[in-house]
């Protein structure tokens, strides 16, 4: 920067602050110059001030711009932009959804709050907190107006006033050469009756904003005409659906309903934010160079019906194959249809032309010491996305784990530990998973087995292998396959991953402190825990601290009441995620499936777990209800009312915690739940029973309502069911069943198509787990540690990969520690713990593929379908739309990035 321009900056702001402290008292209004009149007091009007002090100084307004690569950008303002607590839910301001249109490297600072207008912000203190904290290359965004015209004292601020109110924030600004941009007011909901045309709010101020981005050289953003621009094209009647318009008994912080033309809701918010990053975009400063994601499709055909999801980075994975590097990459949940790409190796354009097809590239002049980096493309401008990526030198990333010390239990057993289930959340926020692990002892006990058993554990890792934390369960928590279900999920919306689970007396999070009572031992002869308090806790994903803690609820009560006095079924757990509300994550857990089930829906808003809804097949006349549990479920909106629905086996419970329906084909040990049937609308659910005497102990019913629509009635306990395209000459994917029978994989029923016609009386060589590997549409099958593939010409399975090292986990159920689209493009990652349980490996393929998709991590029904895939007998994940062989393009997904 020019050091005599700085040098006039400081002389010029420090020159207005003394003649402006000196003509005016402490805290006074400049408003309240009348009085002043009154009491003969004789100094000039503000104007002149004004006018009289660049006389003197002679200030120019010029100002060089400092580039950092990280900016944060101060928001200054009133209600319309602030950001609301979840106890204002839906109602929320513009600087609140800003960040979603801006890419991971700018900080926001919303300092914006409401009944603010230029002079108040100011007396307050509110400008001065935000100049002691911002630093040169950094921004500062005006926004005023609406409170400015209010007649109230304490806020109005003349036309004339406010030119000078708005010079201090820029010359603030200035002096700490950081950039200034003003904001006119956004637009209310004020409209001509007769024309449908909407007026502009508050116009004098509007153009008194606008002289002085002339008079100082300052960059302006015009969302008065920006916004009513917008309320134009979607009309009077659609804009009740920007505004906070809500019906009494829909939102439980506004139960009888507001009409609000001044305030957003959520959706509205989004929209506007999105004016404003056009508006960043157009003014063409460096800041702009961070705007993304402007062509999110609109949907005003719901209010608020955008899910909020994490922010995802690129997931730039780089690996060493047979013919040169394989590179892959994310394409994001909301990017543009025509995005591109560039890549580069150590500096050099890999591709001759933008990449606009598949996200993978085949380097051949690539090496295994080069570094790769992605940059989009659009409307020919390129923005780097992504760090700096070595090449991984073997086909799985190593995330090297701290194994819990050996033990023994208090009968002197001695146990050892693995590594077991796995989930992922974005835990620290900065766009890239870590991985929540489960660990389990070797004399883990199925609920059917009495014995002690040793100490759970779960910890928190960084992809490179840092350990966040390790959570102690303590003695009272019993190690198993139905014990312990995770939540790893943002479940409070603030860009960080929280992690919710079952905790009892003797827990200790990830800080040291214990939960509950330390010395506590509730354990009976047979290693049970039948007595005692349970909790529910959600943790802090960064540092495993314990953040609330209430009591477990479903509660134990009387043992016997869920079909046995010793143990076994009252300590059978589940849990998911679910957006109940349609919006925003709650969490489910449950309790019971072979008679008694209770479902009980959580929110953790502002630190505090409060519940939702319970439901309990013994309250009321549910008797066709009970003994219908499944060891997993499913979270969809099967009814299209953009809520979630919970699929638990053979009954349907409604985001509102009613039932639904029940087929009435009982119990089950395994479940698919998408769009199986692709020729049919709606989604679909596969499933297999045990009950010897069901009437199918494999079927496919209607996800939404219960209707059966065809099945195989085989007089087994049918234990396994897969579900998957394997063949691409029949439409939609493909199902069997089996079982195992000391140890051997037996089949149960043939191959059939979704609809039930017979393909071939072979069936895979495993009814496990599915996975999406190499380049075609098709699934490919994954078992222990074999992926393999159908051969659907020769009704035989092939080898793909053999995870040589590497173990799976649940003995015969022989499941990966998580199978989730983790890296590159949308095939999935697997992954397993080596042997000797030191390190995980997250396996990818190297597989080109011509295929374009979304990562799936973005479509809602896949990404709930991770978060409860540890839960009970782990299930593969699917998503909401039919992936596999003639599928059509998937929609946008209605979702917002939480940052």
């Amino acid at each position: 920067m020019n050091r005599s321009l700085e040098y006039r900056r400081w002389v010029s702001l420090v020159l207005i602050m003394v003649m402006v402290c000196t003509l005016l008292p402490l805290n006074r209004s400049i408003a309240a110059e009348d009085q002043a009149e009154q009491n003969h007091t004789s100094f000039p009007s503000t104007t002149e001030q004004v006018e009289q002090v660049q006389s003197v100084i002679n200030n120019t307004y010029e100002q060089e711009s400092v580039v950092v690569s990280k900016p944060t950008v101060y928001l200054a303002g009133d209600s319309t932009v602030q950001t609301y607590a979840t106890s204002k839910q839906p109602q929320a301001g513009w600087g609140q959804m800003i960040d979603r249109y801006l890419d991971e490297k700018v900080k926001i600072s919303n300092q914006a709050i409401g009944g603010r207008s230029s002079r108040s912000f100011i007396e307050q203190g509110r400008l001065d907190t935000i100049l002691n904290q911002i630093q040169p290359g950094d921004y500062l965004m005006i926004q005023f107006g609406h409170n400015d015209a209010d007649t109230k004292p304490e806020r109005y601020t003349p036309v004339p006033d406010y030119k000078v109110y708005l010079k201090q924030y820029i010359d603030g600004a200035r002096a700490h050469g950081a950039t200034p941009i003003l904001v006119t007011p956004v637009g209310r909901r004020d409209f001509n009756t007769t024309t449908g045309q909407f007026n502009i709010s508050f116009p004098n101020y509007v153009t008194a904003m606008k002289e002085v981005a002339t008079q100082t050289n300052t960059k302006l953003i015009d969302l008065s005409t920006r916004s009513v621009a917008y309320y134009n094209s979607i009309g009077a009647e659609e804009s009740k659906k920007v505004f906070l318009h809500v019906p009494a008994g829909v939102y439980p912080n506004f139960p009888d309903g507001v009409v609000d033309n001044t305030h957003f809701q959520e959706y509205g918010a989004i929209q506007i934010a999105r004016l404003v990053a056009q508006g960043i975009a157009d003014v063409q400063i460096p800041l702009s160079e961070h705007v993304q994601n402007l062509t999110v499709t609109e949907n005003t055909a719901v209010a608020s019906g955008q899910r909020a999801m994490e922010k995802l980075n690129r997931g730039l994975v780089a690996v060493k194959s047979k013919n040169g590097i394989y590179v892959g990459w994310r394409m994001l949940g909301l990017d543009a249809n025509n995005i591109a790409f560039n890549l580069y190796r150590d500096g050099v354009l890999v591709n001759s032309q933008p990449i606009t097809g598949a996200t993978n590239v085949l380097d051949a002049k690539g090496t295994v010491t080069s570094v790769y980096t992605l940059f989009t493309v659009q409307n020919g401008k390129e923005t780097s996305v992504s760090t700096p990526v070595s090449v991984w030198q073997q086909q799985y990333k190593s995330v090297p784990l701290q194994k819990p010390a050996d033990g023994v239990t208090k009968d002197g057993v001695a146990y050892t530990y693995s590594a077991n289930d796995a989930s992922v959340g974005d835990l620290d926020g900065d766009g890239e998973y870590e991985i929540v692990l489960l660990w389990s002892p070797s004399n883990a006990k199925d609920n059917s087995q009495s014995g002690y058993t040793g100490i759970v554990y779960l910890d928190a890792y960084k992809l490179n292998g840092t350990r966040l934390w390790r959570i102690n369960m303590g003695p009272n928590i019993r190690a198993g396959a139905h014990y312990s279900p995770f939540v790893v999920y943002d479940l409070d919306g603030d860009g960080k991953s929280e992690v919710a689970l079952r905790t009892a007396d003797g827990t200790i999070d990830g800080q040291g402190k214990v939960i509950g009572d330390a010395k506590a031992d509730y354990r009976n002869s047979a290693g049970y825990v039948l007595t005692g308090p349970e909790f529910l806790t959600v943790f802090k994903g960064t540092t495993g601290a314990a953040l609330d803690t209430v009591n477990y609820d479903p509660p134990r009560g009387t043992v016997a009441s869920w079909g046995d006095n010793y143990g076994n079924r009252v300590d059978r757990f589940l849990a998911g995620v679910a957006y109940l509300d349609g919006q925003r994550p709650s969490f489910v857990m449950t309790r019971g499936y072979y008679t008694r089930t209770v479902l009980v829906a959580y929110d953790f808003r502002d630190g505090k777990i409060t519940k939702r809804w319970t439901y309990d097949t013994n309250v009321g006349n549910q008797t066709t209800y009970t003994a219908q549990g499944n060891h997993a479920l499913n979270v969809a909106d099967v009814d299209g009312d953009g809520k979630d629905e919970i699929n638990f086996g053979s009954i349907s419970i409604d985001d509102n915690g009613t039932p639904r329906y029940t087929t009435g084909l009982g119990h089950g040990d395994a479940q698919h739940l998408g769009d199986l049937n692709p020729n049919r609308a709606g989604l679909e659910v596969f499933g297999v029973h045990e009950h010897k005497d069901s009437p199918y102990g494999m079927e496919v019913h209607d996800a939404n309502t219960g209707q059966v629509l065809w099945g195989v009635y085989t007089g087994l306990d049918t234990g396994r069911g897969m579900s998957a395209d394997i063949d691409p000459r029949f439409p939609g994917e493909e199902v069997w069943a089996a079982t195992i029978t000391n140890a051997q994989h037996v089949p149960i029923t043939g191959l059939y198509s979704i609809t039930g016609e017979v393909i071939s009386k072979n069936i895979p060589s495993s009814t496990n787990f599915g996975i999406w590997w190499d380049g075609d549409l098709l699934r490919e099958l994954l078992d222990d540690n074999r992926i393999d593939k159908w051969d659907y010409m020769n009704n035989t399975t092939t080898n793909l990969l053999t995870a040589t090292g590497s173990s799976s986990n649940n003995g015969t159920k022989a499941t990966p520690n998580l199978q989730a689209d983790l890296y590159g493009d949308w095939r999935e990652e697997v992954v397993l713990r080596s042997s000797d349980n030191n390190e995980l490996r997250i396996y990818t393929t190297t597989d080109m593929t011509d295929y374009r998709l979304r990562t799936l991590m973005h479509d809602p029904v896949y990404r709930l379908s991770v978060a409860w895939q540890n839960a009970g007998y782990n299930q593969p994940p699917h998503p909401g739309f039919h992936l596999g062989a003639d599928m059509k393009q998937p929609p946008v997904p209605d979702i917002y990035y939480v940052q």
